[in-house]
């Protein structure tokens, strides 16, 4: 059955995360993995709901973002700017993570803080320049049951939750699918620009 089919009986949702402490180190310092629960219990009224009625892949990584927005104001963040270079990083390890099938932070056999400089982005030193969130899901509906699956189980999850929350100024985010249309793959990465220190 393909991605824009019908919902799917089975919930499967896989996240990990993980952040840098430096620039130079490059190391992840948080590593996650949870299940998602079926339900939103961070609150259902603190996201945005996509207006689709099916399944929009094109439109699912706004909607995201859209809702990261709205859960770091609920936080008393404030908002990031997404950016294309970001984006681009982000891409760069969900489009890979599709084609293989699997969720690693390094399925690309690179890290997060080398993928987001490949882009052309300018990290800031002095402190964490950089965290990254993945996830997989088989669950199927609209646009807004999918985004809301995976930002649950980020939000629910602590390692997620606090790069989510993160002292960031900016957000990058893609997704994929896999070519026999079982399962998404997204890929949420945070930076603060340099040079200079970071936030």
């Amino acid at each position: 059955m393909g991605l824009r089919g019908l919902v799917a009986a089975a919930l499967a949702l896989v996240i990990t995360g993980c952040s840098a402490t430096s620039a130079s180190e490059r190391t992840n310092t948080a590593t996650n993995t949870a299940t998602s629960p079926t339900g939103n219990q961070a609150g259902s009224g603190a996201f945005i709901a996509a207006s689709a009625t099916t399944l929009d892949l094109n439109q699912l990584d706004d909607v995201l973002v859209a809702e990261l927005q709205t859960f770091r104001t609920t936080q008393g963040m404030a908002t990031l700017k997404r950016d294309a270079q970001l984006d681009a990083a982000a891409q760069a390890l969900a489009t890979v993570m599709a084609r293989k099938n699997d969720l690693s932070h390094s399925a690309d056999g690179q890290r997060a803080g080398d993928r987001i400089e490949d882009a052309g982005y300018v990290l800031c030193t002095q402190g964490a320049p950089w965290a990254e969130n993945i996830a997989r899901s088989s669950q199927f509906g609209t646009t807004a049951d999918l985004a809301n699956t995976i930002m649950t189980g980020w939000i629910n999850s602590p390692g997620h939750r606090k790069n989510m929350v993160g002292a960031f100024a900016e957000v990058g985010l893609a997704v994929a699918e896999t070519s026999d249309g079982s399962r998404v793959y997204a890929a949420q990465v945070f930076a603060t620009p340099g040079p200079g220190r970071c936030l």
